[in-house]
């Protein structure tokens, strides 16, 4: 009786975690602790849609306002991935990003389901390409939780967020390929590559062989798993991965690693998160119908401002009491006797 109630339970929470969310509007005010940033649309076609930024100061008693970019936008089909070409003054070329909009959340920082294929025939090298969902005969048992993160998922946007200045192309972006309870984690580099349709492959410890494209175009960039010829991934964390009920509906992801490939560069703490060095209970988001996941907090969450110009003027104006004294007057202790003696000598 225990059995099927922890069954449904965890059934339960597959099909809450697995629901899609109705496509979420990019346009409004967003805010974290350190800026607001609100996305306007221009209707008529004959402007470019702008995003504002406006920062929090001064330990957050100023709001000063940093001025509006243009941007143009792109929605993507499943409603909730937005493509942004951010123009900054100074620059001829606009910065290429992306962001997911999840609930009340803006993500900066997501990854995004990507095809890759199952090598189903070594002998003949013959594969099968997957974009969602897995070969039943060759995955390993696992939970419901588990297997919503099976596949292929690359890194997207920007990890420190939209910023007033225009960013570079990252260095580096991180790769997963889940597989039941198991993981693998890789980067893509950035170089002198050109970009060809080649694959880089993998072997999970259950024999399950993988292989995913080589090289990927991102910010107007390529960059490669692998930086030389060959097509054996060596540099690449592996480990288990456990999707557990944090409570209130918010699942949490942990990857536990557990070893590392054969290359140089393959120990687990060599790539770790500059937020998250370790990913232990941290909050997970997933969508289905958008193919995205991603784990801590956004970057920005819904304002309930609806007004941002009188916010600024209000908070603005608002009158601030005056720093403590660094030193208070009962706390000062002169050495008078030595200060008269200095006096003298002089």
């Amino acid at each position: 009786m225990k059995r099927i109630k922890h069954f449904y339970t965890i059934l339960s929470l597959f099909l809450i975690l697995s629901l899609s969310c109705p496509a979420q509007p990019l346009t409004g005010i967003w805010e974290n602790s350190e800026r607001f940033i609100e996305y306007t649309g221009k209707a008529d076609g004959t402007t470019e849609d702008t995003l504002r930024i406006v920062l929090k100061t001064y330990y957050r008693f100023v709001y000063e306002d940093m001025g509006t970019y243009p941007v143009k936008v792109k929605q993507e089909d499943t409603g909730n991935i937005y493509s942004l070409n951010i123009r900054y003054q100074g620059f001829r070329t606009p910065v290429t990003t992306s962001v997911w909009v999840h609930n009340t959340g803006l993500f900066s920082s997501f990854y995004k389901k990507t095809p890759h294929n199952i090598v189903t025939d070594t002998q003949q090298s013959r594969s099968s390409l997957v974009s969602a969902g897995a070969n039943a005969d060759t995955q390993p048992m696992r939970s419901p939780l588990t297997a919503i993160l099976d596949g292929f998922w690359v890194e997207q946007g920007f990890r420190d967020g939209i910023l007033i200045y225009q960013q570079e192309a990252p260095a580096f972006f991180d790769a997963f390929f889940f597989n039941g309870t198991q993981y693998i984690k890789f980067r893509y580099w950035t170089g002198d590559f050109e970009y060809k349709e080649k694959y880089a492959r993998f072997a999970f410890d259950d024999g399950l062989q993988v292989t995913v494209p080589k090289f990927i175009r991102q910010y107007d960039t390529i960059y490669s798993c692998i930086t030389d010829n060959g097509s054996k991934l060596k540099n690449y964390e592996k480990g288990s991965v456990l999707i557990s009920d944090g409570g209130n509906g918010i699942q949490q992801l942990t990857l536990t690693p557990q070893g590392g490939g054969a290359g140089t560069h393959a120990v687990g703490d060599v790539y770790p998160h500059q937020k998250y060095p370790k990913i232990q209970g941290l909050p997970l988001y997933y969508d289905e119908t958008d193919g995205a996941f991603a784990f801590g907090e956004p970057f920005l969450t819904r304002s309930s401002i609806s007004d941002l110009q009188e916010e600024i003027k209000r908070h603005n104006s608002l009158k601030r009491p005056p720093p403590e004294p660094l030193l208070k007057a009962d706390e000062l202790d002169f050495y008078w006797e030595r200060i008269k003696q200095i006096r003298k000598q002089d």
